[in-house]
């Protein structure tokens, strides 16, 4: 039945430009766009059944099928859908990127990986909402294809044509002297999936190569670990990445990078060891602080990349900050991306909250330091958003700043990266330390956040695996199973703030003491497996009040939390710790 379309919630009506192609707080509730008479749905297509057909830069296009939709894209800067075409949508193997083209009429405007699935649930909600490059741009944009008739039909036939497409990929892969003619590609991809007829590889192409067989299954040993990282069949991947930020199979959601194997693997900060008592005067290295009374710190950072077996090429998406202000104030930072562009988008943070907060004339007033922190993260936010070379629909990062003024600490927060004290305890005559948390970790099934999600038509749910180990609670938007974040609030993420996630900081502000002797501020890295008190209890092994040893504690945090993440999952987080001490 054709349901009349309806807008994003606040937008302004002006025509199909601003519409939203899917509303609703929940897939029973998608709106369909009305469009033109339906057109007859091809039942059984073949492979090559247009032929071949020339595409851009001289790219090869073997058409695949076609079926009626509306297609629309998702405005990142408007946070909008606008409608690109309806009709026949045509999509089409363009194996030298290993993806999908879509085609409405003569234009050829997006690809699509081959490793991006089709989900079965697309079937029932009658629209797929899904990632794709632009062909002219290369930008990476959102997408939404309205299947008004047979999406189950739609369903199975990307599906069989996509798997038939990655034998190929693989195939040649694998044996890069081949080049695939029509007659190997019709061969391939025939209705018989075990139709071993001998193919003319070179006959069509002119490279002379000869009749090779392609059978329907690739077998697991001519998959090379050295090639470019694939994802995994069945729920592997997924299984594997169950407790990370984003949800997908798509090996580029936790940062790639050819060559990223080779990088340093640790990064260290500079540690500065050397405390200042109130009346020294620091040198070049070390700590000297001009607000009175100060309050001296020794500290050291490290960060770590983590292991994804399935992305070699992994990067590290985390990000440091150590830094003494010109006024100084003491800067310490930690920011975990996530997505494709989660390196980028933590990294940006990384070098322009320093350079704001220098400039910014309310952070030096106490009374509205906090807010100076807070408008920091925003504006720094609004850059790396309204940046047209960085797409940060499905990409973001958390963000703990924490600043020392004298004998304040002013905190904000944003996601599940966390700061703690480790203070003291004054019932104990051993001299112990107790955790207390500074910030809360915003996580989507926290009461509150959960409610903001809700009452904006997001949903909060975890995935469910069948060994019985389900993931953490995660936010989707209402019409899609989208974003997938493990967190409530984060910077980025422009798709997800449809679902109720927010960028918004909380704020904290305490008066530094005796009791309070040190802080360690952390991406979720560790502490998925590690509580704050496991955390306190070593680094107070390193709290010793003449020589305390920052960069040791740092380490044994470091591998600790390695040695929990592989006793519980195959893959490794990455880990950014900073451990300061207050003198």
């Amino acid at each position: 039945m054709m349901r009349a379309l309806t807008q994003l919630a606040g937008s302004t009506a002006t025509g199909s430009d601003t519409a939203s192609p899917l509303s609703g707080s929940s897939l029973n509730n998608v709106m369909v766009a009305a469009s033109p008479a339906p057109t007859k749905i091809r039942k059984s297509l073949s492979f090559g059944s247009g032929g071949v057909k020339p595409g851009l830069n001289g790219a090869e296009h073997h058409e695949l099928f076609e079926f009626h939709s509306v297609a629309f894209i998702y405005l990142k800067k408007e946070k909008q859908w606008k409608e690109l075409t309806q009709g026949s949508t045509k999509f089409l193997f363009e194996r030298h990127t290993s993806s999908i083209v879509i085609q409405n009429g003569d234009v050829i405007h997006h690809r699509v990986s081959l490793s991006t699935k089709v989900q079965q649930q697309v079937a029932q909600s009658q629209s797929w909402v899904f990632r794709a490059v632009h062909c002219g741009s290369g930008s990476h944009d959102v997408l939404c294809l309205q299947l008004p008739e047979e999406p189950a039909t739609f369903v199975a036939n990307y599906e069989s044509h996509r798997a038939k497409c990655m034998q190929i990929v693989e195939a040649v892969k694998n044996n890069p002297a081949i080049s695939l003619g029509k007659a190997a590609l019709s061969s391939l991809t025939s209705e018989n999936p075990h139709d071993e007829t001998a193919a003319n590889f070179g006959a069509d192409l002119g490279f002379g190569f000869r009749s090779i067989v392609l059978r329907s299954t690739i077998p697991p040993s001519l998959l090379s670990p050295e090639r470019t990282p694939k994802t995994m069949s069945g729920d592997s991947t997924d299984i594997m990445r169950r407790r990370l930020s984003t949800v997908g199979k798509d090996y580029t959601i936790d940062g790639y990078a050819p060559g990223a194997r080779n990088e340093e693997r640790t990064i260290r900060s500079p540690t500065q060891k050397s405390p200042l008592r109130p009346s020294q005067t620091g040198s070049a290295k070390t700590l000297k602080q001009t607000h009175s009374p100060p309050t001296v710190l020794t500290f050291s950072g490290i960060s770590v990349k983590g292991i994804a077996p399935y992305n070699p090429d992994k990067q590290n998406q985390d990000a440091l900050v150590l830094h003494q202000l010109p006024t100084g104030e003491v800067l310490l930072s930690v920011f975990d991306g996530h997505g494709e562009e989660g390196k980028t988008v933590s990294n940006h943070f990384q070098k322009r909250i320093p350079k704001f907060l220098a400039t910014c004339s309310s952070f030096a007033q106490p009374e509205t330091t906090g807010q100076a922190i807070r408008e920091a993260l925003e504006q720094v936010e609004k850059e790396i958003v309204d940046d047209v070379h960085v797409d940060t629909t499905l990409s973001g990062s958390t963000g703990v700043v924490t600043v020392v003024r004298g004998q304040k600490l002013y905190v904000a927060n944003v996601g599940d990266s966390r700061a703690i004290f480790g203070v003291r305890d004054p019932s104990s005559t051993s001299k112990a330390f107790v955790a207390r948390d500074i910030t809360i970790d915003h996580k989507p099934d926290h009461p509150e956040e959960r409610k903001r999600i809700q009452e904006v038509g997001g949903r909060v749910f975890s995935v469910k695996f069948d060994d019985g180990i389900d993931g953490p609670a995660r936010v989707w938007l209402s019409y899609a199973d989208l974003p997938g974040l493990a967190m409530s609030r984060s910077l980025g993420d422009t798709i997800a703030k449809e679902a109720g996630v927010v960028s918004k900081a909380d704020l904290f502000e305490v008066d530094l003491t005796a009791e309070h002797r040190f802080m360690v501020v952390a991406t979720d890295g560790l502490w998925e497996f590690m509580s704050s008190q496991e955390v306190v209890d070593i680094v107070a092994k390193y709290a010793n009040s003449d020589s305390p040893d920052p960069e040791a504690a740092v380490e044994e945090l470091v591998e600790e939390s390695a040695r929990r993440w592989r006793m519980n999952e195959p893959v490794i987080d990455d880990t950014s710790i900073i451990v300061a001490f207050f003198m």
